[in-house]
């Protein structure tokens, strides 16, 4: 026969705590935070990476789209302007800008200085 203290359980002296403890708690944000700062370097180099990768694909079709350029205009490449100041004038960016399958883009996905038009109007 089974008696009230022969339960699985049923000891009423044994009270069993739902949740975490304190220090169960700061174990895991303490690994928490230990995982993360192991693997922030990592972002960040495998972030640099991906922008080596854009600025070389940059030029590599900056490249090509003065190569067809060139071979279209009897092996000249773009003039160089200089009066930049009239918004008539082109840029030899603006020249080969038919070329390419996308918006060449002016600046380095590496560079984090400041834009020249920045600069400009402060």
């Amino acid at each position: 026969m089974l008696t009230r203290g022969s339960l699985p359980g049923s000891d009423p002296s044994a009270t069993r705590r739902r949740g975490f403890t304190l220090v169960e708690l700061m174990v895991v944000l303490a690994i928490v935070g230990l995982l993360a700062a192991l693997l922030f370097p990592v972002f960040a180099r495998a972030k640099r990476a991906a922008q080596e990768l854009g600025s070389l694909s940059n030029m590599r079709q900056m490249g090509l789209a003065l190569a067809m350029y060139a071979a279209d205009h009897e092996g000249w490449f773009p003039a160089v302007k200089e009066n930049l100041a009239d918004p008539r004038m082109t840029t030899w960016v603006d020249e080969v800008q038919p070329y390419t399958k996308a918006r060449l883009l002016r600046r380095s996905p590496l560079d984090d200085s400041p834009a020249w038009a920045d600069l400009a109007n402060p």
